[in-house]
């Protein structure tokens, strides 16, 4: 039997983003002195940074789980109001993803993050309160709107604080507190449905209410103790740790900049991989729209009760975070993040093929585990992002774009859903299908075009990855010397 101490899972600082087989990235070893930096940046930033990507993605999931536990029946709502509920959350987080761009520029991240989790979190509890479709339907808007920021600023931040080396792991674990999320989130459910009586509530609005208080909680926290810069006062930087910082961060490719440079988005909008990447997580978020509000519904068609559907959220969550764990191994070992991503969108695929292919029988549950390695496809592709956009704007630029595509996925997916199409739900799983598939083709494009443009760096005069002035915030395309990591 192997020992667990030399697996690279049993040590964070030696789960680094595989490095590219290819010229432009080679072999880096740390310093001593960097690695005892590393390890203070890595257990002082990530593990609120995970709190709070698992509590963005826990309060998508209290709607599907309340739907089973008697949600729909107190507030009268029918299957199309259902829909809209879903989809109203995510037209709130499309409508902020404009003025997040701007103040992610303009505010202090921690303060700027801790306030919205406050908010949300007081919203969140409020749901409980819900008894009719428009009460319910401005509160799930109001939710989206306020969570719209989250994800930017981790993301930002997680860009900035890290090599680019470091940046697949990250956005991995930060997946992996997504499938906790599921993991958890399933069994908390299940516990709040024991709490239905208690103070005269019933179940699904103990949901709410104990996700809601957690959110304010971890809010105050953010608002105080995130490290949002390399230099935070948090880190507590020794003089040899800020020259440290400094030469990270001319690997990084990108230093904070509150002056907004509108070249950046001009040569964003202009460049085929942007709408590639955009269109590929809106076809990823296709999948996790109907997911994230469906499963517990799609599982209870199975033969499983209300309460044995929202338990069965637990292996969701397993295979999610398996599939992270895995695909941050196969990167790291053979260097590459797009072929990575679209072998865990085939895994997803074949899920949805043994749905349809199944007409009934709880063994389907085993279909509806293997589509959750669609979010493993989708890590890599925000980790492309993160590494392939230099200058600030940019990267900001990048970011918030995916996002609005992210967002308008999540808002189509529960409309391919149907009551017609139950129980097999054939019609549906076949447009997810499609989309998955069509994701794959959209990041070969953006594969083939990174190479290319690669391959003209290579070619000019003069070139040396090595020497890159980050002081210039100049973009990838500006940087002559800039790689893209495949």
């Amino acid at each position: 039997m192997s020992d667990s101490k030399n697996s690279p899972l049993a040590d964070p600082e030696k789960l680094e983003l595989a490095e590219d087989i290819s010229p432009a990235h080679q072999s880096f070893e740390k310093s001593p002195a960097e690695k005892v930096y590393y390890r203070k940046l890595l257990w002082r930033f990530m593990p609120l940074a995970c709190i709070i990507t698992f509590l963005q993605w826990i309060d998508k999931y209290t709607l599907n789980m309340a739907a089973v536990l008697g949600l729909k029946t107190d507030a009268h709502i029918d299957s199309t109001q259902f829909n809209f509920l879903g989809s109203l959350f995510y037209l709130g987080y499309l409508l902020f993803q404009i003025p997040n761009t701007y103040l992610l520029q303009r505010l202090p991240i921690a303060k700027y993050l801790g306030t919205l989790l406050v908010i949300w979190g007081v919203v969140l509890a409020c749901m409980s309160q819900g008894r009719d479709f428009s009460t319910l339907g401005g509160l799930r808007f109001l939710l989206g709107f306020l969570e719209a920021g989250s994800y930017p600023c981790v993301l930002l931040l997680v860009a900035t604080l890290f090599r680019r080396s470091e940046h697949s792991t990250m956005v991995g674990f930060l997946w992996i507190a997504n499938g906790f999320a599921s993991t958890f989130g399933g069994l908390i459910g299940y516990g709040s449905a024991q709490l239905k009586g208690v103070n005269g509530l019933d179940g699904w609005q103990w949901i709410f209410i104990i996700f809601g208080i957690i959110s304010v909680f971890f809010g105050v926290i953010t608002f105080f103790f995130l490290v949002d810069t390399p230099h935070s006062k948090w880190l507590a930087l020794t003089p040899e740790e800020k020259e440290i910082v400094d030469e990270r961060t001319r690997d990084n490719a990108v230093v904070k900049s509150k002056e907004f440079q509108w070249n950046h988005i001009w040569e964003a909008v202009k460049e085929i991989r942007l709408w590639c990447f955009c269109f590929a997580s809106m076809f990823m978020m296709i999948t996790n729209g109907f997911f994230t509000i469906y499963s517990s519904t799609v599982v209870a068609s199975f033969g499983f009760s209300g309460l044995d559907a929202v338990l069965l959220n637990f292996p969701n969550g397993i295979i999610s975070i398996v599939g992270v764990v895995t695909v941050m191994i196969v990167s790291r070992k053979y260097g590459e993040l797009i072929y990575t991503a679209i072998g865990a969108l085939l895994v997803s695929a074949l899920g949805i093929v043994i749905l349809m292919a199944i007409p009934e029988g709880k063994v389907k549950l085993l279909g509806t585990i293997m589509i959750h390695v669609y979010g493993s496809g989708y890590c890599m592709l925000l980790t492309s992002i993160a590494t392939n956009a230099s200058g600030y704007t940019k990267k900001v630029f990048y970011q918030g774009l995916q996002l609005v595509f992210y967002t308008l996925g999540n808002f189509i997916g529960p409309f391919f859903m149907t009551d017609s199409s139950a129980p097999r739900y054939l019609g549906p799983l076949g447009g997810y299908l499609a989309c998955n598939l069509m994701a794959c083709l959209l990041l070969l494009v953006a594969r083939f075009n990174m190479k290319a443009a690669n391959q003209r760096k290579r070619s000019q005069p003069g070139f040396n990855e090595h020497e890159r002035d980050i002081t210039l915030d100049l973009t990838d395309q500006q940087d002559p010397n800039f790689l893209y990591r495949l």
